[in-house]
């Protein structure tokens, strides 16, 4: 439990954020990238 534990959370937060930011923007079957 370390480093590699808190980039994984970092990343996960990171993908949850842009998928939701992403989401209305570009409507529900849109660009997930």
């Amino acid at each position: 439990m370390g480093l590699s534990n808190l980039m994984v959370f970092q990343r996960a937060e990171m993908l949850f954020r842009c998928y939701h930011n992403c989401i209305p923007k570009s409507g529900v079957q849109g660009n997930t990238v």
